[in-house]
């Protein structure tokens, strides 16, 4: 049965993450997720499940909003991405680590978390982006001698 068939079916659908894009937060193939239909008004931080237009389910973060469509990325991405609202289909309402439910509407640790990425992002960026120069300078001063 499809994502989008059980969603529809049941309201919810329970998956196994999968890759490594939600690092630190999920972990390739160690967390339980529970998607839920979208029943409120989406928001920035909300953890949403599209469907790329090549069929691809990708699980990422609202960064912000546009008109008809939300900036998303990946906690463990640099490239944001505009995804139209009619292509997410369910909103991530928790997850299991450890036999432990994580809610994360209600759990306090997971919206400390949601915010803090906020305040993280620009300092990883401006740190991935000054490693990557110095590999590069580096780089050329090895082929040089």
């Amino acid at each position: 049965m499809k994502i989008e068939e059980q969603l529809a079916k049941d309201g919810y659908v329970m998956m196994l993450s999968v890759g490594d894009s939600m690092e630190p937060m999920l972990h390739q193939r160690c967390e339980q997720l529970f998607i839920g239909n979208v029943s409120r008004k989406l928001k920035k931080g909300d953890v949403v499940l599209y469907k790329r237009e090549s069929g691809k389910y990708v699980l990422h973060r609202i960064i912000r909003e546009k008109k008809d469509a939300f900036v998303i990325r990946g906690d463990n991405r640099f490239i944001n991405e505009i995804v139209p609202q009619n292509l997410i289909i369910g909103i991530l309402k928790g997850f299991y680590r450890d036999d432990i439910y994580i809610d994360c509407e209600k759990n306090r640790k997971y919206i400390v978390y949601s915010k803090m990425l906020k305040i993280k992002y620009p300092f990883k960026y401006a740190f991935k982006s000054i490693t990557t120069f110095l590999k590069r300078i580096m780089s050329k001063i090895k082929r040089s001698l």
